[in-house]
């Protein structure tokens, strides 16, 4: 997996199209390094969680860009930006949005798939992951059988499967115990290090922070030359 910076620039999002108040997001510059990792605070209601919806291309922005590794996001149509989010973005969500319909494994083996792999490595990949979230033995578990900490784990290993280059997670230990939060954060570094991906966390938590070197606030990438760039 070649190694992906993150890169925003002059980003501006507004609560309402046209609306007169001051923007709910707004990035001059900001570049993660390839291999990055960093935890991104903030205010309830600054637009973390909007953030991170914007590198992953699920929203789009009405002005700025975004570029991930040599791909610019804006300049994708939208099957191709989901393409393009299958096969090198992991993102976690706050809440586990698993597919009701199919297993653990299967909701974990699909991401795989999904990311270009066969469907035996797939399959593999995805109990492979299943057991680091000491989720193996509910691989055939639905959604609905899962307590929340045990869906949210099953989320985690989902957006770990692709082996992508940027991970992307939304304050992913919330629903989790001391012990399970700890572990969790754990694979998430050694993913990202093993696989050389950059490492972008939304997090309240102190618990969560005080495992990055690099943390930002997300209201101040809004002023020109504060920390346009992240180690």
């Amino acid at each position: 997996m070649r190694a992906m910076d993150v890169v925003v620039t002059d980003l501006e999002m507004r609560f309402a199209p046209g609306a007169d108040e001051e923007p709910l997001l707004r990035i001059p510059r900001w570049r993660v390094p390839a291999t990055g990792r960093v935890c991104v605070t903030g205010a309830s209601g600054t637009g973390k969680t909007t953030l991170l919806h914007l590198l992953a291309g699920l929203r789009q922005p009405p002005r700025g860009s975004i570029r991930i590794g040599d791909v610019r996001l804006g300049e994708l149509r939208e099957v191709e930006r989901d393409a393009f989010r299958a096969r090198h973005v992991g993102l976690v969500f706050q809440t586990a949005r698993l597919l009701p319909a199919l297993s653990a494994l299967d909701n974990v083996a699909l991401a795989a798939g999904l990311g270009g792999m066969p469907r035996a490595t797939a399959r593999q990949r995805a109990r492979h992951l299943l057991e680091r979230v000491a989720l193996l033995s509910r691989a055939h578990a639905f959604p609905a059988e899962l307590s929340v900490g045990e869906a949210q784990r099953v989320a985690v290993a989902r957006a770990l499967a692709s082996e992508p280059g940027v991970i992307l997670a939304d304050e992913p230990t919330a629903s989790l115990d001391p012990r399970r939060r700890d572990a969790m954060l754990t694979l998430l570094h050694e993913v990202a290090e093993a696989h050389q991906a950059t490492l972008i966390v939304v997090s309240h938590a102190h618990e969560v922070q005080s495992r990055f070197e690099t943390l930002v606030r997300l209201e101040e990438l809004a002023h020109p030359g504060v920390a346009e760039e992240v180690a």
